[in-house]
């Protein structure tokens, strides 16, 4: 462990005198979705073929419109707006139609009616929604009702709505028939039937949606996984029981407590001094904290309790030294050239030892291991060790002037940075690496140039394999992996660091003089591994209510934060529901949730990730009629339909089952070069014939983040909407220009997570792949 040693450091690094007063802006809020109540409506034939067969000489059937719907001139629908709402902050646009189209033919068996057409553009995709009531293509079957169904996929690809004086039209866009929509459709026609394009307009404000950026399951990152913040000053920080942080404030003349888990601040206590560092006797559950005297702090009852009377009294000096020997309770701190030991709690004991009779350096600093072993550091290195007597030993392991900072780990290799001033104004910076041998001794130093890196504050994993410390403007935290920087850490603002501590797990803390604290560390992003499924429930029409369950779960590292979201029928956005925070969630299923979707979305340091959506189905059961009181036949009544001429047209025909299909993916190995027009293929899907189901349904990204020279750029991932049995389809990236001319002469690692589904059978795979830029041309 290590903190701001000295305020000698703390103050030669300030640049301004005082307090950072820290104006905190609040939060900007979500804009609210922009209600849509008129508009110029939509058109939509459903489908030509099948309106003609309708009132074809087969069928002998008439189709007819009501509830404000009507037939334009060239055979299609009108629907009038009722409803909608459009998200500003995404540009999602939901918009509800009212009327109806009612077709029948075949002496009435062929009878169905659509109703309330609804149309979604989200960032997940584009569908149109529908109430239908329709005879099964069985003889003498009633009609049954679908209320609010997945009628119609729709493809707004390359299409941009018109936005002009307050209104928005949204062109013809292709539809094809969805897996929810065969039975409603009586079976007549099978998944991705191509049905007729779906137009629309409305008042109000529109948009192409945004699309959501999750993270790649699996993401490593190393860097800040938690934030926080405590109060602004001149501060130490060292870690205490249960997992708790203490935090010595010298400009607030306070201690304090801070979680570690969430790095909230939990208490505070007044010393009436400036305390200069805390020391912490986990065993015991005691705090320390010096100036001018050591006084002593403890929490009965979960609070601060300051002890007045002084453990110790530095006579006419102060000092900023304290550390703690775990195993006996024992405190050392350093004043008037003096070590100086008190026994726990003020028993007796207390020593001390002149460090002006070693003849060694001027020793200004402490630190003390896990194990105990106590080391005094700054203008060299000396591990102090005490005989039978008690007496203490002083042995130098490093004579440099610059030795001032160190770090210590468990198996007692010290890893110190020296800041070389002898050829001043030109500095040398070097990591030096001591490792101990069997013997006790230290082998020779390991020394790396180290331009970066800087020597206020520093800590070390206790098992050596990743250092922290300062970088050379004492701002940032640099994380050093086998000699080499692999990450940075900025603080909130432009100011200089308090300290740092490092926890068993190889994270650390880190403190700001600004008042920020950081938890660093490695992550894993989340990786869903249950994922929430359709749910189906049945409820009476009285307002009664049913439970449904949903389930969902991830790794990650660490363990991911779960939070649940809904978005009704007919809204445009996920809503997050308040406490929903665990594997499972439980809804109380009415009629007006039917149709509402849930997913689960994980989070932790390294990323966030949504979960598939699920979709609850809501069935009403209708009254039990009384005796006698029969109705006789089917929810719609035949309609006897007009004479028409006959159409020669290609009837729709209820399909045989297809034989199925076992989706493939694949990924290419070995670094991808881009072809002129920035493209790589990063996945091959292969739809291969198996036993249910025509086609592969193929759902990607829009598009995919990385990091190229330090810039975050947009991919854009494109891939079919379906391949044929037998067939193959490519899923690609496309560089921006200007991501293309950073990867000149370097590597990326891209990752695409894509599901493909083919009879019921649903495949999701992350892959990875290498692009490579050009080869960056020499010049002479």
């Amino acid at each position: 462990m290590n903190t701001v040693s000295t305020l000698r450091r703390a103050w030669w690094t300030l640049l301004l005198a005082g307090l950072l007063t820290l104006l905190l802006a609040p939060l900007a809020r979500a804009a609210d979705p922009v209600a849509i109540t008129t508009g110029a409506g939509a058109d939509w034939g459903v489908k030509t073929s099948f309106r003609n067969y309708v009132r074809g000489p087969i069928a002998h059937g008439s189709y007819s419109t009501g509830d404000g719907a009507s037939e334009n001139p060239d055979g299609t629908f009108h629907f009038p707006v009722t409803a909608g709402e459009y998200d500003p902050d995404t540009s999602a646009t939901v918009v509800r139609f009212g009327g109806f189209v009612r077709f029948t033919g075949h002496d009435g068996q062929l009878d169905m009616r659509v109703s309330n057409p609804r149309v979604e553009i989200t960032p997940e995709g584009a569908d149109l929604y529908a109430d239908i009531v329709s005879k099964p293509n069985i003889n003498g079957a009633p009609a049954k009702e679908y209320a609010g169904v997945r009628f119609a996929r729709l493809d707004p690809t390359g299409v941009e709505p018109e936005v002009d004086g307050g209104t928005t039209a949204w062109p013809a866009l292709p539809a094809t028939l969805t897996e929810d929509g065969v039975e409603p459709f009586a079976g007549f026609y099978g998944v991705d039937t191509l049905l007729d394009p779906f137009a629309f307009g409305y008042d109000g404000p529109g948009g192409t949606p945004i699309a959501e950026v999750w993270t790649p399951a699996g993401t490593d990152k190393l860097g800040a996984l938690v934030t926080g913040r405590t109060a602004a000053g001149v501060a130490s920080l060292v870690l205490g029981w249960d997992d708790r942080l203490w935090f010595s404030n010298y400009d607030r003349r306070t201690v304090a407590t801070v979680d570690a888990t969430t790095l909230e601040t939990l208490r505070t206590v007044t010393t009436g001094f400036n305390p200069r560092n805390v020391a912490v006797d986990s065993g015991a559950r005691t705090a320390y904290t010096v100036d001018n005297a050591i006084l002593r702090v403890t929490e009965p009852a979960g609070d601060l309790l300051l002890d007045p009377t002084p453990l110790a009294t530095l006579t006419g000096t102060a000092s900023n030294e304290l550390v703690v020997r775990q195993s006996d309770g024992a405190l050392f701190t350093l004043f008037d050239r003096r070590l100086h030991r008190y026994a726990a709690g003020g028993g007796a004991g207390n020593d001390s030892w002149s460090l002006e009779e070693t003849g060694l350096p001027l020793y200004s600093d402490l630190l003390i291991t896990r194990d105990g072993r106590l080391f005094l550091y700054g203008g060299g290195i000396a591990e102090v060790t005490f005989d039978n007597a008690g007496e203490a030993q002083l042995r130098e392991v490093v004579a440099s002037p610059y030795a001032n900072n160190i770090a210590v780990a468990d198996d007692g290799t010290i890893t110190w940075v020296e800041v070389n001033y002898d050829n001043y104004p030109t500095v040398a910076r070097s990591l030096h690496v001591l490792r101990r041998r069997a013997d006790g001794g230290y082998e020779a130093p390991v020394t790396t140039p180290a331009p970066a890196l800087g020597w206020i504050v520093s800590a070390v994993a206790p098992d050596g394999s990743r250092f922290f410390v300062a970088d050379n403007t004492n701002n940032k935290v640099q994380v050093v992996e086998d000699g080499a920087v692999v990450a940075t850490v900025d603080g909130d603002s432009n100011i200089s660091l308090n300290g740092i501590v490092a926890r068993p797990d190889g994270t650390a803390f880190a403190s700001w003089r600004d008042g920020s604290l950081k938890l660093i560390g490695r992550a894993r992003s989340p990786t869903p591994t249950t994922q929430p499924q359709d749910a189906a429930a049945t409820v009476a029409a009285a307002g009664a209510t049913t439970p449904v369950t949903f389930a969902a779960a991830a790794t990650g590292s660490p363990a991911p934060t779960i939070r649940w979201q809904q978005r009704t029928a007919g809204a445009s956005r996920w809503v997050t529901l308040t406490g929903a925070t665990g594997e499972t969630l439980t809804v109380d299923a009415t009629e007006a949730l039917a149709g509402a979707r849930y997913r689960a979305v994980f989070t932790n340091a390294a990323g966030s990730i949504a979960s598939q959506v699920a979709t609850l189905a809501v069935t009403v059961t209708p009254p039990t009629p009384p005796d006698g009181g029969g109705g006789g036949g089917g929810t719609t009544p035949p309609v006897t339909p007009p004479v028409t001429p006959p159409v020669t047209v290609d009837p729709p025909v209820t399909p045989a089952p297809a034989p199925a299909t076992t989706p493939g993916v694949t990924a290419p190995r070995g670094a991808l070069e881009l072809d002129r027009s920035r493209r790589a293929t990063v996945a091959t899907i292969a739809c291969r014939a198996g036993t249910s189901g025509s086609a592969c349904r193929v759902t990607v990204p829009k598009r995919v983040t990385v990091k190229i020279g330090g810039k975050r750029f947009a991919l854009t991932v494109t891939a079919p909407r379906s391949v044929a049995a037998g067939k193959r389809g490519s899923v690609r990236v496309q560089l921006p220009k200007a991501a293309a001319a950073r990867l000149a002469g370097k590597r990326v690692t891209v990752k695409v997570t894509l599901t493909v589904t083919s009879g019921g059978r649903r495949v999701t795979r992350t892959v990875t792949v290498t692009l490579k830029g050009a080869k960056v041309k020499k010049t002479r």
